[in-house]
């Protein structure tokens, strides 16, 4: 997973990370109250919310983080996988499907989530 996020920001595509989208719902007050601070599905509407958080909406890092990292996250940064992946897509049993191209991660989208 760190690679892909490494690739991307090096090939300038935005990160496209869920988890940076619930951050910025959390921001909101409302969403906090009808939600809480994890919505259990993200809607079209929030990943078009106009924070720097969204990273759907703006390119690279957001501005601060978004949680603390647990060590093995910060080795995998530090020493990433060697692969091609620029997509992944949860799977319900929680593990992950990863994607070289568009077109793979859409047949994994179809496949898992829909």
């Amino acid at each position: 997973m760190a690679q892909v996020f490494l690739r991307r920001l090096r090939e300038g595509i935005p990160l496209g990370a869920d988890p940076t989208v619930q951050y910025a719902a959390a921001e909101d007050p409302d969403s906090v109250a009808q939600f809480g601070f994890w919505k259990t599905e993200l809607t079209r509407a929030d990943l078009e919310i106009d924070s720097p958080y969204n990273t759907y909406q703006e390119q690279g890092l957001p501005p601060g983080p978004i949680s603390n990292p647990r060590l093995d996250s910060i080795i995998a940064v530090v020493n990433p996988a060697d692969t091609t992946y620029l997509y992944f897509v949860a799977k319900p049993d929680g593990s992950h499907a990863f994607s070289s191209t568009l077109e793979e991660h859409q047949a994994n989208i179809e496949r898992y989530l829909r």
